[in-house]
C-alpha cells in the first residue's frame, strides 16, 4: 500500500539535515512511500532541498517574534497564510513528523484539526517551543537526548532514539586504532602538518564563527609556539586568514568525521549535531555555547560535560588568554576522555530507528 510521509524542516541545517536522511532512508528502503517537505524558500532550506529530488511545499515564512515591533504585529496575518497553506500540502498525509523550528508549529496544528499521526523529533536538550506545542497537540516525541526526559514533563515518555548524522561519522565511529592513525597522518600530511604533534580543530558554524575566529587570531601565535597545531574552519561568509607554522585556517571543512577523529581536542558551538557527533567520535571538546533561540546550546553543552566529554565557557569568557592558560589542562582532559563508555548515549541506528517509528505511524494513518 503506498504511503504519504510529510516532513517539516526549516531554518538551519541541524533541522534539516537529519530529516533529510530519513527520507533518503525511507526511499531507499521503502520505493512505495511518498516522502514530501513543507519548508520555505530561503536560506538554507533551498540550498538543501534544491539539491535533491523530494516534491517541496513551500509555505510563508510566520517565525514567532520575541520582541514587540512592526513585524511582529504582522505575525497572525502571516501565521494564518501558512496554516491554509499546511493545510493543502497535508491533504492525504499518511503521518507527520517535524524536527524543529518555527515551520513545525502549524504543521502540528494542522495535523491535530486533520487527525493525521505526527511525530516530533527534538535533536536538542532543551525543547523548543514548536516541539513543545507539537507534543501538546498530541505528537509522539522522539529524543536525541535522554536528558529530555528530565528536563522537560511533557516528554518524560519520549522515545530516545538519536539524531541521524553524516554516514562518514558512524563509519569513522567504528574504525580500529591502527587504522584511525593511518587516516590521521594522512590527513595531517595533506594540510602540510606534522602529525606527532598535537592538534586543535577550531569550528565555529555559520553563525557563530566570528567572535571565535577573533580569539584564534589572538591565541595562535602562543599557541603555536608551546607547539601546538591548529586546524581553524573560518567559515565561508568570512574572510580567509593566512597560513602560518602550525595554523591553517579553512574557510570549510569538507570531510569533518577525518577532521574531528584526527583532533586532540575540538573547540567549538554547541549545536545538536555537533554534540551528537562529538559523542559518536568519542571527541573531547572545549564547547562554547552560542546564545541563540531558547539557549538550547548552554544545555547540549552542560550535557557532553555532565558525562566527562567537555569543558563549557560562556561566550564572554572565551577569550585568547582563556584558550591560552587552560590549553594544557584541556589536553589532559581529553586523554582522559579516551577511555569513557559512551556506549549508552550513542545512537549509530538514530536514521532507522526514526524511519521505522513513521513506517508505523504512517500504517496508523492509513487505517483511518
Amino acid at each position: 500500500m503506498n504511503k504519504r510521509i510529510v516532513f517539516a524542516a526549516a531554518g538551519t541545517a541541524g533541522h534539516l539535515e537529519p530529516a533529510l536522511a530519513v527520507a533518503r532512508w525511507l526511499r531507499t528502503h521503502n520505493p512505495e512511500i511518498s516522502c514530501e517537505f513543507i519548508s520555505s524558500n530561503q536560506g538554507v532550506e533551498e540550498r538543501l532541498l534544491g539539491s535533491e529530488s523530494f516534491p517541496v511545499h513551500t509555505i510563508t515564512k510566520a517565525a514567532l517574534p520575541r520582541r514587540l515591533s512592526g513585524q511582529a504585529l504582522l505575525w497572525p496575518v502571516k501565521f494564518l497564510q501558512s496554516v491554509l497553506q499546511v493545510r493543502s500540502a497535508l491533504r492525504g498525509a499518511d503521518a507527520v513528523i517535524g524536527f524543529g523550528g518555527y515551520i513545525c508549529a502549524p504543521v502540528y496544528l494542522v495535523s491535530k484539526l486533520l487527525g493525521i499521526p505526527m511525530l516530533a523529533h527534538e535533536a536538542n536538550v532543551l525543547p523548543g517551543w514548536a516541539n513543545k506545542l507539537g507534543v501538546r497537540l498530541g505528537a509522539e516525541p522522539l529524543l536525541a537526548f535522554g536528558a529530555t526526559r528530565r528536563i522537560d514533563k511533557l516528554f518524560a515518555h519520549g522515545k530516545i532514539v538519536g539524531l541521524p548524522l553524516r554516514g562518514a561519522m558512524y563509519e569513522n565511529a567504528t574504525l580500529s586504532p591502527q587504522t584511525i592513525r593511518v587516516q590521521r597522518d594522512e590527513w595531517l600530511s595533506g594540510l602540510g602538518l606534522d602529525s606527532s604533534k598535537k592538534v586543535i580543530l577550531v569550528f565555529g558554524g555559520s553563525l557563530g564563527a566570528r567572535s571565535m575566529n577573533s580569539v584564534l587570531a589572538d591565541a595562535k601565535h602562543e599557541l603555536t609556539r608551546a607547539n601546538f597545531q591548529i586546524v581553524h574552519a573560518v567559515g565561508g561568509k568570512n574572510e580567509l586568514p593566512p597560513t602560518s607554522q602550525g595554523y591553517v585556517p579553512l574557510s570549510y571543512i569538507e570531510d569533518m568525521a577525518r577532521a574531528m577523529q584526527s583532533a586532540d581536542l575540538v573547540v567549538s558551538r554547541s549545536g545538536a549535531v555537533t554534540c551528537a557527533e562529538l559523542v559518536e567520535l568519542g571527541k573531547y571538546a572545549l564547547l562554547i555555547p552560542l546564545e541563540i533561540g531558547n539557549g538550547e546550546q548552554k544545555f547540549n553543552a552542560s550535557e557532553l560535560e555532565s558525562v566527562g566529554l567537555a569543558t563549557v565557557v560562556a561566550n564572554s569568557g572565551f577569550t585568547s588568554h582563556y584558550l591560552s592558560a587552560n590549553i594544557i589542562r584541556l589536553m589532559k582532559a581529553a586523554e582522559v576522555a579516551t577511555s569513557l563508555d559512551l556506549s549508552q548515549l550513542r545512537h549509530p541506528h538514530a536514521t532507522e530507528a526514526i524511519g521505522y517509528e513513521l513506517l508505523a505511524a504512517a500504517t496508523r494513518g492509513n487505517k483511518r
